[in-house]
């Protein structure tokens, strides 16, 4: 199906592209009625026919930068980035991009599952992987710094005082030597 994705103005398409989103609008919004022409669903196939739900297809493509999508389905990447400028497209690509990432990490915890199940080596770091959860803990924080780094920092911050004090009574007029850390 050849797709025209620009308007007879020359601007891209958003919402006339998809049928259930002109049907929550209602006709009356477009001078041109849309629902004959729109050649996909976002979300749903309301009326079970052969239009594609773009965000089944964009699952399926397994890109999460949009780019294979954009190519595939739409006018290019600069289509995609029109689309993505309004906000009720916006919405509906966050919520892609959530569900991309939740089937790719389901199908992720499959392999592990797998891997645990099987006799290879790594069985047993996969089940301890899955009985524990991690899947769900955060990257840990940062550890101490090194004392290499807190030595760094603190001759930096006697380096600064230092150079406080001498401004300081260089505007004072008592310009006192520190030697050796003392007075």
């Amino acid at each position: 199906m050849k797709v025209n994705f620009k308007s007879s103005q020359g601007k891209w398409l958003l919402r006339a592209l998809f049928l259930d989103v002109i049907r929550n609008l209602g006709n009356s919004v477009y001078s041109h009625d849309y629902s004959t022409d729109a050649p996909y669903w976002l979300n749903n196939n309301l009326d079970n026919d052969s239009r594609p739900v773009l965000r089944h297809e964009f699952i399926k493509l397994r890109d999460p930068t949009g780019v294979k999508f954009a190519n595939k389905w739409l006018g290019g990447w600069q289509h995609l980035k029109a689309l993505q400028e309004s906000k009720w497209f916006a919405e509906t690509w966050a919520e892609w991009q959530e569900e991309l990432y939740q089937t790719d990490k389901m199908e992720r915890l499959e392999k592990i599952r797998e891997i645990a199940e099987s006799t290879e080596p790594q069985a047993f770091q996969a089940a301890k992987y899955l009985a524990n959860r991690e899947y769900e803990s955060t990257p840990s924080k940062r550890g101490r710094p090194s004392k290499e780094e807190i030595s760094g920092n603190l001759k930096n911050e006697i380096r600064q005082l230092t150079q406080l004090e001498e401004d300081n009574q260089r505007m004072t007029g008592t310009l006192t030597l520190i030697q050796g850390g003392k007075n």
